[in-house]
């Protein structure tokens, strides 16, 4: 096909769900070159819960391929034209396809499920968090900042507005969020377009790429690109992943607290104070406690009592805190 017909495909080829098999031998990568898999990720901890959560579920066709599921299965999408897709395929399965906005809340309550799972959808950290069992693990590979970045630069468009969005930034967010890190890894993957119109519908798909993306607004740029291809010379690219595993971070037990403190407080009155004076959340008036580095004094023959505020105020833990 010449550039005019190729365009007009790249504009009109159907595309639902999130079924990318529409851009095989159109857009390669090497095959298994992630040196993780999600999906392995997620099927070895199925057996181990009896509720899930998958966010951005797109047509539904990952979650589909993982059953059997968990007695509870719910998953969220975003993007209206995906709704229906994603719940016919996944409602006779007994799993609830639930809309959510562009705020990521998520209209369930706290400590729902024992695993949540999102590949390539935006969440928030605390959201996550709150929708969790305190035992819960928080499993997710995301698509970097630095992704696919050769297509605006070869088209001369303006760089993502995302470029920060790295394993580090997603790590500490979800660290300040009271989750600890348990696995990581990132990588970049090298990859190629064949064809003018495998790049045009992929920008039709994904909008956040080139925003202003219109062939005619880039018309000289995707000319001299697919005479390149037409000459055996495909876009080279890379995607930008990064994947992590994580869980509620756990607090210490009150009791384990003790052996470090003396017998200078009344027990159990101050026990609850002292649990957050650990944490490094509540200062003690006109002492140390508190303090990075703190060591109590064994024979001191009392303690001050920190001035507490509300408990769900000072930790990202659930009530009740002690285990």
């Amino acid at each position: 096909m010449g550039y005019d017909e190729l365009i007009a495909e790249g504009l009109t080829t159907p595309f639902e769900g999130w079924d990318f098999g529409v851009f095989r031998g159109r857009l390669t990568e090497k095959a298994d070159a992630l040196p993780w898999s999600y999906e392995q990720l997620v099927r070895e901890r199925l057996p181990q819960v009896s509720s899930l959560l998958d966010l951005g579920t797109g047509g539904g066709e990952l979650l589909a391929s993982l059953a059997p599921l968990p007695s509870r299965t719910a998953a969220t999408e975003g993007y209206e034209p995906n709704l229906p897709i994603a719940r016919r395929r996944l409602e006779p399965m007994g799993v609830e396809v639930a809309e959510v906005g562009d705020d990521d809340a998520l209209p369930f309550a706290d400590g729902s499920f024992e695993l949540v799972v999102d590949r390539h959808e935006s969440y928030d950290p605390r959201e996550v968090r709150r929708v969790l069992t305190r035992d819960g693990v928080f499993v997710t590979q995301q698509v970097g900042g630095r992704d696919l970045e050769e297509v605006n630069q070869a088209l001369g468009a303006p760089p993502h507005t995302y470029r920060d969005w790295t394993l580090s930034t997603a790590a500490a967010e979800l660290t300040d969020a009271g989750f600890e890190i348990t696995w990581q890894d990132e990588a970049r993957v090298p990859a190629a377009f064949h064809d003018i119109g495998a790049l045009v519908l992929f920008l039709r798909i994904t909008s956040w790429q080139v925003p202003d993306f219109a062939p005619d607004r880039y018309a000289d740029r995707l000319r001299a690109l697919h005479e390149e291809m037409e000459r055996g010379h495909p876009l080279e690219v890379t995607y930008h992943r990064f994947a992590l595993l994580a869980h509620p971070r756990r607090p210490p037990t009150r009791e384990a607290l003790w052996p470090a403190v003396g017998s200078g407080i009344d027990r159990p009155a101050e026990a609850d104070a002292l649990f957050l004076v650990a944490q490094g959340r509540v200062e003690a008036a006109g002492s140390g406690i508190g303090r990075p580095g703190f060591q109590p004094d064994p024979c001191a023959s009392a303690t001050p009592r920190p001035g507490l505020r509300g408990f769900d105020e000072l930790l990202p833990y659930p009530a009740p805190f002690m285990a």
